[in-house]
């Protein structure tokens, strides 16, 4: 999810549980883009700071 934003050049810089929702079909979606900034050139999950402290909170491996 995060990952894919990164690809679009998108950093949300504010990720965290509180600003991920889960849609009636059950999917995630991240919300809170006020802090977010365009041409972020993400180095992969190994590298990306945001993406390894959001998967941290999450609980999740990368």
């Amino acid at each position: 999810m995060a990952e894919e934003l990164h690809s679009y050049g998108v950093r949300h810089n504010d990720l965290s549980a509180h600003n991920i929702l889960r849609n009636h079909d059950g999917t995630l979606a991240i919300i809170d883009f006020d802090c977010a900034e365009l041409s972020h050139e993400c180095q992969g999950p190994a590298n990306c700071a945001e993406l390894k402290d959001f998967a941290e909170v999450l609980k999740l491996s990368i």
